[in-house]
Formats: C-alpha cells, structure tokens, sequence
C-alpha cells in the first residue's frame, strides 16, 4: 500500500528562497570581480529604478503573448529580488528591525516570482471573485500600487537605515502582498488542479478503460471542458465560459462516477487526483483518498487494494468542482446559439469577429491550397459543424480546399439543443497572388507635385496659395487587383478623390495602395497651404480720448489726447483677417480684446500695433500718439510755519492766512507742500521744495508779508498763497545805562534798581543826564524832557539840600513805562 506523499508550498518557498540567495550570492561575488566599481554606484534609487520598472512592465505589457509577458515580470522580479537583497547584505548596518523589512520586502517578491504562470494569476483574478464578495479582484492593480509604493519609500531614503522611518508604511504594503500571494496560490491551485485532472483523465482512466465506448466518450467530454477552462484562464478566450464549462464538468462527473461503480472490482495501481487542503497541496495515491472524501475506500481483493466506488464517491467529486465553482463566482453564459470565437489558419477574417456577425470573407496567399478553421462556443452543450463536419469547440476542423480563381464559401453552424436555437456563420475564402503595389500616376488638382511623379517615389510635396481651401488627388495603377484609398477613403484607379480640406500649414495626405496580396504600399503628399497676407486692422478703440483721424485701415498713425488725471488707458485693436497676430507695444495681444497701457507720461506716449499676417512674413504696425495734458493743480496740500499759528486752519481753498509772533521772534521759516508733484513753488520769490522749509525770513515788528506762489505743471496756472505775519511791539522799558555828571550813583547802575542817591558839595550847581534804553524802540523822558536814548539831557540846576531827578522810560509799546529816581543832596 503506497503511503500519503505531503509536500509544503511554504517549504518548497522555503528551499527555493535559498537556493536563489544563494545563487545571487554567488552572482554578486562576480560580480564583485568583473564589476566592482559598478556595484559601488549601487544606491537605494537604483532599488526604486528596479521596482518602477517592475511595476510597468506589470501594468504596461510590450507584448500580448502571455509567455512573452511572463518572461518580462520573471525578469523584471530577478531584478528587483536582487536589488533589494544586495542592498540588505551589503550596504546596510546592523539594525534588526531594518534588515528584517528589507529581507520581508525581497521575500514576499520570491513568493510572488516562485508561482508558475505568475501573470496569468494576476490577470485571472480580475474576473475571479477569491474573497467573495461579489466583485472581481483587482489584483494586478494592487500588485502595481504596493510596488509602487516600495519605490516611492526607497527614493525617499538616503541610505537603508532611514528605512525604520518607514516601517508602518512598509509593513502595510507587505500585508497587502501576502493577500495577493494568497489569492495567487488559489488561482495557481485551480491551474494546477485542472492539469492533473487532465491528466488523471487522459492517462490513466483512459488505459484502464480503454474497450468501454461509454467512458471513452466521457472522458473526451472532460478533456474537451478542461482544455476550454485552460484557454479562459490563459485568456485565450471569453472568462463568460467558465460556469457553464464547470457546470458541464460536474455532469460528466457524475457519470464517470456512475460508469467508475460498474468496474469497482478492477484493480489499477495508481490514480492522482489534486485536492486544495489548506495551505499545503496534497497529491494522493487511490488508497488514501478514504481521508479526504466520505465513502471512497478500497478492499483488498486477493492481495491488492482495488478502487471502492459508492454513491459517495459522485459527492465528493462534486464537491471538488464546487469548491472551484465557488472561487469562479456566478457568471452567467450566453444565452442562445453563437459563437465565442472564430479564427482561420491562414488570412484575417474581415470584419473582426463578433458573435452577431454571421458573414465574413479572407483573402489568402495563392501558395496555400487549404485552411481550418477553429470555432469556439461558450459552452459544451452546442454542436458545431464546419462545411457539415462535426467540430469540438476549440478545435481546427479538418483542411478545408479553396478554389483558386473563386471564393469558397465555407458555412459554420452551431445549434444549442439547450435553448433549441441554430446560428449558421459563413466565411468566404479566396487565394489571391497579385502584389502590384506601385501607382502608375499621381496628380493633384491645384498646385505641383514636387519631385515629379515616379512610382518608386514615395513621398511628395505641393504648396497652395491661402485662398485654396481643398484639394483632390487622382491617383492611377495598372493593376486591376489592387484598391487604393487616399486618407482612408476607397477610390478607383484614375478617378479624382473627393475634396480634401486643407489647414493653413502642413496637410498630410496618404494614399494606400493594397495588392491582391494584401501587400501594401503608401504614397505620402505633404500640402503646404500658405497663409493668409491680410495684416490690416479692421478697428482700434480707446478707453480714453478720441483717434484722431478717425480710423480706416489704412491709415497708420493716429493722435488722441487724455487729461493729465488720466495715467492708463486700454486700446482695443480687431484684425481684418481672424488669423493674424498681433503685438501691442511687444506684447502679444488677442484681437478683440483690451490691452492695458499703464503709466501714462505727461506730454507723448506711443502705442505701437504690430499686426503680423498668417504667413508669418507680412507686417503692418499701426502707431496711436496719445498726450497727457501737463497738470494745472496749482494747489497746496499744507501749509507750515515755524513760529506761531496759521488763522484759520490751512485748506487748500484758501488762500490767505495770518499769524501773530512775539516781539521776541526776529524771523521765521515757511514750509509748503504742494497738492501735485508735478508743480513748482517759490517763497518770497525764491525756489523752495516742496515739503522743505524755506529760508529764514526777517520779521520787523508789525505787519510782515509772506508769499507763496505755485506753478502748476502746465507753467501757466498760479495759485498766490499769502500769510500776514504781525510781530508784536516790545514792552522793554529797562534802562541798560544811566550817567549823571559829577554825581556817583549809590547804589552802582542796575537795571532794575530804579532808585539812586548822591551828595554833592555846595559849588557844584547842576548836572546833566545821559540815559540809555534797553531796547531801541522805547523812549526817554528826563524830568519831563524827551532824551534820546544815549544823549545828555539839558542843563538842571540844583537847589540847596535835596533835588530829585526823574527818568521815565516808555516801553515801544506806548503802554509799558518805568522810572528810575535819582537823589541827589547839595551840602
């Protein structure tokens, strides 16, 4: 009795994950010798380079051979394994958290690469539903996005220590791979479980019973149903097959079960049939399968353990194809007699095919005498016949003979006894030999051809004035047989093509000449239609100001005159033609449209419009003048001066003003500031700037006059502000000297001592009085005498004993008096 064989996936991951480290080992280590300074460069880009790469060739096949495809994803996971794992070896430190992202990172890829036929996994799962929840999984875009991911976070590291940084992130992406993984291992075990069961059935059914009609026909029905869920999950064809191919397969089942019960006692040695048992795949031998699946045993009849089919057995295989059932999902078939495919050996069917496209002809070289054709139906319950003979679904009928100068017609006829309907497609077929593909002439109806025509020229140019809006070609060949088209559309040999639209620029025109053969050859015509010449304006339009003269379109120069307020205006130029350019002061303008000219100067401002034609080389430049008036502000903003206080406060409307300065205040400043920088101003006739001070000014005392005068910009408006500044009299009625001859004043002259004593012996008679003012304005009077300041009074006599002499000064403001008292005894 042969015992139960086991072997782990994870363990054979296991194995093969060493065995490639290894073997990278070993390539690096050449590497190291042959390439040593490459390997210097390697950086954690080079593993973002690598995993980019990875992601489109996933999502970007360059082939859509799914071999082809799986050689480039097994290439381009190498790659990135051996990136990443140079890296952790060699360039990184030791940090366990770090080494162990890196080495789960290169892991996980070993998975995915370790499963054969990794793409067509991806892309089965786009229509599988492995999670049931009633959507197709998108695995392959899942796939793209977590490796996207890993590239992103190695092109944001410096060096693979930064990677710890990133360990949720890392950790997230690993989780969805090992979803992946998973859904790949179910669709690898489906693939799996279909090739053995082919084999089980063509291999060792077959042998055992080979004499019995009924299980030879069964047995063709299961391999018939295995080779068509192959080609859908290869995607050969429709995934619309798979439930009812399934379906089909769990009643072929059920009668092999049945046909299997009347041969129970036959013994046979081995039988292999592919069960999924957790994580593990488990291929059994005929004498354990009692473990897996309820009422199958075996006896042992004379020594050998022969196969016990009961009624549980037919259950269990059921179950089995359930259990894929399931992973498929409920897809329903197409309804009705059609065809899912329909192919040739030779030739393209024409137009492509379609199940509700009933005919179809090809055309094939004349040295193949036959073809087959290859029908397929979404499901095993239609027959198919080809010119009557029956065909399997899938399959090339027999070589069918085509006639040589004739089409066959060869009819393909489904019937769905299921549903009760027929659909009969047909094919017409002919060999063809001709391969004249070269035009015997080529004309166009405007302009030259350039070179002149030669049929092994191929390619051609014509130019055409702007007002040339289409074109027709006519091309000729002597070929019978062959068709030509120009831009797409059929045209007979000799005869015009409709007209052709032509674009200002370049216009291509192809002309396809298609043998018998199908051989082509295309003739190229490059028409160049000129642009238009028009460069004139049709309009100009100010914001501000009027053209002067008023517009025409030809006339070039213009003037309009704006107030000096105005700073910027918009000019508005319209092109005659809608194709030319236009350029307003060098700056690209759209015709119709308002351009802004900022900052205006006082005087002449030219606004130049360029206006280029569509062919690029005619010009016409239109220029508008626009003057700003000089500015007539003649205005103040403020007024300012250094001593005392404007009456009234300053307005710019009035123009005059008053102030009232002490006695003491001999001169003073005048600061104007005008309203408009543009204006001029001058204080007392000279030049001040505007919000300086002027110079010092003089003041007398009483009423002094301040002038003001403003020029406005346009040096005709003057605005005269005037200020009427009074300085108050002094009320200084201080002596700063007194002298009284022959008379020594007690106590010595003060100021502000205003009484004086003295004798004098009896021979002295009189005296005279020199008095001097403080300030120059007030006035003396000496015992009632006027004297003036610093000049001796008259003659006054004195008298025995006491005399008094009385000097009142009188301020210069009349109202300020003081006198001083000077005693004088004669003894």
């Amino acid at each position: 009795m042969k015992h139960l064989l086991k072997l782990s996936r994870k363990g054979i991951s296991t194995v093969i994950f060493v065995l490639l480290i290894f073997t990278l080992n070993i390539h690096c280590g050449s590497d190291s010798v042959n390439n040593a300074s490459e390997r210097e460069a390697t950086t954690t880009q080079q593993i973002e380079k690598s995993l980019e790469e990875l992601a489109t060739i996933a999502g970007n096949p360059t082939s859509n051979d799914p071999a082809v495809i799986e050689d480039q994803l097994d290439q381009a996971l190498r790659t990135a394994i051996s990136e990443i794992f140079y890296q952790a070896t060699h360039e990184m430190e030791e940090n366990d958290l770090t080494r162990t992202m890196v080495f789960d990172i290169s892991r996980y890829l070993l998975k995915i690469h370790d499963y054969l036929n990794t793409y067509i996994a991806l892309k089965s799962l786009n229509f599988l539903d492995l999670n049931g929840d009633g959507a197709a999984d998108q695995a392959m875009e899942e796939f793209i996005t977590y490796v996207n991911n890993f590239a992103a976070i190695f092109g944001n590291v410096m060096d693979m220590e930064e990677l710890v940084d990133y360990n949720t992130e890392i950790r997230s992406n690993l989780d969805g791979l090992l979803n992946i993984i998973k859904q790949i291992e179910n669709i690898n075990n489906i693939i799996t479980t279909l090739n053995s069961i082919g084999s089980f059935t063509t291999y060792n059914l077959s042998k055992f019973f080979a004499a019995d009609d009924s299980i030879q026909g069964i047995i063709s029905d299961l391999e018939s149903s295995i080779y068509t869920l192959q080609m859908a999950l290869n995607g050969n064809i429709s995934s619309q097959v798979i439930p009812s191919t399934l379906d089909d397969m769990v009643q072929r089942y059920t009668l092999l079960s049945e046909e299997l019960r009347k041969y129970s006692g036959e013994s046979f040695s081995i039988m292999i049939v592919p069960l999924l048992s957790g994580e593990d795949y488990t291929m059994l031998t005929y004498d354990d399968l009692a473990t897996y699946i309820d009422g199958y045993q075996t006896i042992d009849e004379n020594g050998e353990n022969v196969l016990d089919v009961d009624n549980d057995m037919m259950g269990g295989l059921i179950g089995i194809l359930g259990y894929f059932r399931s992973l498929i999902g409920s897809m329903e078939p197409a309804s009705g007699a059609e065809l899912s495919h329909l192919s040739t050996s030779a030739g393209t069917l024409t137009p492509a095919f379609s199940p509700d496209t009933l005919e179809y002809s090809i055309l094939v070289p004349r040295n193949i005498a036959s073809i087959t054709v290859t029908p397929s139906v979404p499901g095993n319950d239609m027959d198919i016949t080809v010119n009557g003979s029956a065909v399997k679904s899938g399959y090339p009928s027999q070589p069918i003979t085509l006639d040589t100068d004739s089409y066959t017609t060869i009819t393909i006829a489904v019937d769905d006894s299921e549903s009760g309907t027929e659909k009969t497609y047909t094919i017409s077929a002919r060999r063809i030999g001709d391969s004249t593909v070269t035009l015997s002439g080529l004309t166009v109806s405007t302009g030259t051809l350039l070179p002149a025509f030669n049929a092994d020229k191929l390619d051609y140019s014509v130019e055409v004035d702007n007002n040339i809006t289409s074109i027709q070609v006519t091309p000729t060949i002597d070929s019978p047989f062959s068709t030509i088209t120009v831009n797409g559309t059929a045209v007979n040999s000799g005869a015009a093509s409709a007209p052709i639209s032509l674009n200002v620029g370049t216009n291509l025109i192809s002309v396809v000449v298609t043998a018998e053969d199908e051989t082509t050859c295309t003739y190229t015509i490059t028409v160049k239609r000129l642009g238009s010449h028009i460069a004139d304006l049709s309009a100009i339009a100010l914001s501000q100001g009027t053209l002067t003269p008023s517009f025409t379109s030809g006339t070039l120069s213009y003037t309009a005159e704006v107030a000096n307020a105005i700073t910027s205006l918009t000019v508005t130029p319209t092109t005659a033609e809608s194709h030319a350019m236009i350029d307003v002061n060098g700056v690209a303008a759209t015709s119709g449209t308002a351009v802004t000219v900022s900052n205006l100067l006082v005087g002449g401002n030219t606004i130049r419009i360029v206006v280029t034609a569509q062919d690029g080389t005619t010009t016409k430049i239109y220029t508008v003048t626009v003057t700003r008036k000089a500015s007539s502000n003649a205005n103040l903003s403020g007024l300012a001066i250094s001593q005392g206080t404007l009456s009234p406060t300053f307005a710019a409307g009035t123009t005059s003003y008053s102030a009232t300065v002490a006695n003491t205040i001999t001169s003073m400043t005048v600061t104007p500031r005008v309203e408009d920088g543009t204006a001029t101003v001058k204080v007392n006739g000279t030049a001040v700037a505007s919000g300086s001070a002027s110079q010092a000014i003089s003041l007398a005392t009483g009423t002094n006059t301040i002038t003001i005068a403003v020029t406005a910009q346009d040096g005709v408006t003057v605005r005269i502000y005037t200020v009427t500044v009074t300085r108050q009299k002094s009320n200084n009625a201080y002596l700063s000297g007194l002298y009284v001859r022959d008379v020594d004043l007690s106590p010595g002259f003060s100021s502000t001592t205003t009484y004086y004593d003295d004798w004098i012996p009896l021979w002295i008679g009189g005296t005279r009085v020199t008095p001097t003012a403080s300030h120059p304005g007030a006035t003396i009077k000496v015992n009632g005498q006027t004297v003036a300041s610093g000049s001796e009074s008259q003659y006054i006599d004195f008298g025995w004993g006491s005399n008094y002499i009385y000097i009142t000064v009188t301020a210069e403001d009349g109202v300020t008096t003081r006198t001083y008292t000077v005693k004088v005894v004669r003894i």
